[in-house]
């Protein structure tokens, strides 16, 4: 069973980001994760003591409409992922945001379905060019009402 809870920093250091977002420079390091959890409201999914995944909705102080969803998948994740899709979901229904974007590796095929099924609406024609790390990503977003 996957347990949805509230992540806390000191998952950081016990979180092993999937492959793909390793090799596309997408994983944050452990202090970086701490600090993204701690900034605001983030929950993680579990399955017994494993961590399956880690993410949230950053909210800029300047525009409190706009939400920034993130996340990092550990590898294996996929057979349990109706689950984690199922609480994200929810959480991004539940979200106070007008606006809520998602920036996507351009050729992370995946992560591009997966953002799309949760009703994510591409914004770019082309790939923002060397957007973070060095490489392109994809500007997609769910606006409510």
């Amino acid at each position: 069973m996957v347990d949805v809870i509230p992540a806390h920093p000191g998952m950081a250091a016990m979180f092993e980001a999937q492959p793909a977002q390793m090799l596309s420079g997408q994983a944050m390091t452990p202090e970086g994760l701490a600090t993204a959890i701690a900034a605001g409201s983030a929950f993680a999914a579990v399955k017994g003591a494993r961590i399956l995944a880690i993410g949230g909705i950053a909210s800029p102080a300047h525009w409190e409409t706009r939400g920034l969803i993130w996340g990092v998948l550990s590898a294996g994740v996929y057979a349990t992922m109706t689950p984690i899709h199922r609480a994200v979901k929810r959480a991004l229904d539940l979200a106070p945001h007008e606006r809520i974007e998602a920036h996507i590796l351009a050729d992370h095929a995946e992560g591009c379905r997966w953002i799309e099924m949760l009703g994510f609406v591409r914004e770019t024609p082309k790939p923002m060019k060397k957007f973070w790390a060095g490489q392109d990503f994809l500007l997609d977003a769910k606006v409510k009402g």
